[in-house]
C-alpha cells in the first residue's frame, strides 16, 4: 500500500478526494487516515478504527504508529482504491520524522495548456539558483498510479489465460 501525505487545506482545491469521502470526514476534521473502500473492506477496518502504519523514516529506520481512520474514500477506480492511503501532512511529519521537510509539491494551474512552459521556467529558475528541485507534468507524478494501473491490468490477462488453460 502507498501512503500520500496531503495537506488537506489545499488538497481540496487541487484534487477531487474530498468529494469522494464516502464514509467519515475528510482530513480537515481531524488528524488520520483516509483509506479506500475495497481496501478497508479487506482489512476489516471500519471510520475511527486504528490503523496500525509501518514506515521507513528518513533516517531508514523502521517506524510503526497507531493511526486513526477518519474516513473511507471510492473512486470506483480499483488501482488507487485498493492500493493507497492519503494521510494528513502533520501526522505523516511526526511518523517520518520529516523535521517539516516535503518531497513534493503539487501546483495546479488554471490552464493546463500553460503547462510545459511554466515546467520550464521552474526548471530554468531551478537551476539558476542551484535548488536541486526538479518540475514534472502531472503524468509523471502520478507514474505509480499508472504502472499499478497496467500491473493490474495485466495480471488480469494472466489469470485470464490460466483459467482457459484450466478450463
Amino acid at each position: 500500500v502507498l501512503g500520500r501525505a496531503i495537506d488537506p487545506e489545499h488538497e481540496a482545491n487541487i484534487t477531487v478526494l474530498v468529494n469522494h469521502i464516502e464514509n467519515g470526514n475528510y482530513l480537515d476534521a481531524e488528524p488520520g487516515i483516509l483509506i479506500g473502500k475495497p481496501l478497508a473492506e479487506r482489512l476489516g477496518i471500519t471510520v475511527n478504527n486504528y490503523a496500525t502504519v509501518s514506515v521507513w523514516d528518513k533516517y531508514s529506520a523502521r517506524n510503526f504508529d497507531e493511526v486513526k481512520v477518519v474516513g473511507i474514500f471510492n473512486f470506483a477506480y480499483p488501482a488507487m482504491d485498493e492500493n493507497l492511503i492519503f494521510m494528513d501532512i502533520n501526522t505523516a511529519d511526526l511518523i517520518l520524522d520529516m523535521d517539516h521537510e516535503i518531497t513534493r509539491f503539487v501546483i495546479r494551474l488554471e490552464n493546463s495548456e500553460n503547462i510545459r512552459p511554466v515546467i520550464t521556467s521552474l526548471n530554468n529558475t531551478f537551476t539558476e539558483n542551484n535548488l536541486e528541485l526538479k518540475a514534472y507534468t502531472w503524468e509523471r507524478f502520478a507514474e505509480v498510479v499508472v504502472s499499478a494501473v497496467k500491473m493490474d491490468g495485466t495480471s488480469f490477462f494472466i489469470i485470464m489465460i490460466i483459467c482457459f488453460i484450466l478450463i
